[in-house]
């Protein structure tokens, strides 16, 4: 039987997180440098989307659409919301779909992109 684990971040994005101030407990590392031992924290994707959902407040969410009405074949999207604090109704920001229009294949897949979307927000890569 094959074991079904959690993906878990790549090094790119465990060192991103790192430099947000993700400091959550893992099981998993990377060593940023070999020689020196600097352990980087390398959560599942899952924990990385909760962090910024609880920490910084920015909401996300995986979608599943039907292909067509013809095929059964199904893709995946994301979406992120920005909710600002001192807004009145609605006091929200969306993001994602205006980021990134691809259908991807699989929800890892679409749950890996995201997390990559959310760190480029974060980090202000992309218009806010």
């Amino acid at each position: 039987m094959q074991k079904q684990e959690l993906e878990i971040v790549n090094i790119e994005q465990a060192k991103r997180l790192k430099a947000l101030g993700f400091e959550w407990e893992t099981d998993t590392f990377y060593f940023e440098d070999e020689a020196k031992g600097v352990p980087c924290p390398a959560p599942t994707v899952a924990l990385a989307l909760k962090w910024f959902r609880d920490v910084k407040g920015m909401q996300n969410i995986i979608q599943v659409f039907h292909g067509s009405n013809t095929s059964k074949k199904f893709f995946y999207k994301y979406n992120f919301y920005v909710f600002f604090e001192g807004y009145e109704i609605p006091g929200e920001f969306r993001y994602g779909d205006e980021y990134d229009k691809t259908r991807y294949n699989t929800y890892e897949t679409a749950e890996s992109a995201l997390l990559d979307a959310l760190l480029d927000y974060a980090e202000g890569k992309c218009e806010k």
